[in-house]
C-alpha cells in the first residue's frame, strides 16, 4: 500500500468517524508530496463549549453532567462567549433548580432574556423530581420574576409566552396556583 493509499484511507475513517471537520488541501499525485501534505489536513475538534454554543443538545448535557448549574450559571454571567452554551446546559442540568431564581431575575432584567427563558423552560418541562426541591427560595424567586415578565407589556409576546408556559409547568407540579397565572395571552 502506497502511503497516497494510506493517506487516502486515513481521510476517509478520520470523516467517517465524526471526529470533525476535516480540510484538505488537492489531492496529491506522487507519494513524496503526500507527506507534505499530510501536515496540511487539519482536523478541527469542536469541544462541548463549542458545539453547545450552537445548539448541540447532546453537548449541553455533557456540560450539565461535568458541571453543577452553579457554575454554569457563572460562566453565563461572566464568560459572553460561553454564554449561550452555559444557558443551554442549565435547562439539561439535574440540580438546574438551584439557577431557577437567579435566571428568571436575569431575563426579567433583559440580560440574555431569551436564552435564559429557554433554560427555564427546558429545566421545568424535563418531569417531575422523586425528590424535594432542592432550592425552594429559588423556586419562588423564579415564579416571582417569571409572573411580573409573564404580566410585563413591554416584553415580547414570545418571551412571555415562554415565561407563561413555564409558570403553567410549575403549576401542574403543585409550587403554585395556576388561577394565579396571566391569561393575557390566551387566545
Amino acid at each position: 500500500m502506497t502511503s497516497l493509499e494510506r493517506f487516502t484511507i486515513a481521510i476517509f475513517m478520520t470523516a467517517c468517524a465524526g471526529q470533525g471537520e476535516v480540510r484538505t488541501e488537492p489531492v496529491p499525485t506522487s507519494p513524496s508530496a503526500a507527506t507534505s501534505a499530510a501536515s496540511a489536513v487539519h482536523v478541527a475538534r469542536a469541544g462541548p463549549w463549542e458545539e453547545a454554543a450552537h445548539g448541540d443538545a447532546l453537548a449541553a448535557a455533557r456540560l450539565a453532567e461535568l458541571h453543577p448549574a452553579p457554575d454554569l450559571l457563572a460562566v453565563a454571567r461572566g464568560d459572553a462567549e460561553r454564554a449561550p452554551a452555559a444557558l443551554l446546559a442549565i435547562g439539561e442540568a439535574r440540580d438546574a433548580e438551584l439557577v431557577l431564581g437567579s435566571l428568571a431575575e436575569m431575563a426579567r432584567t433583559g440580560v440574555r432574556r431569551r436564552a435564559a427563558l429557554e433554560s427555564i423552560h427546558r429545566a421545568v418541562h424535563r418531569g417531575p423530581r422523586d425528590t424535594e426541591p432542592l432550592d425552594p427560595s429559588s423556586l419562588a424567586r423564579c415564579i416571582r420574576a417569571l409572573d411580573a415578565l409573564s404580566r410585563d407589556a413591554k416584553v415580547a409576546r414570545a418571551d412571555r409566552a415562554i415565561a407563561v408556559s413555564a409558570l403553567r409547568r410549575l403549576a401542574r407540579a403543585g409550587l403554585l396556583d395556576e388561577a394565579r397565572i396571566t391569561t393575557a395571552l390566551d387566545p
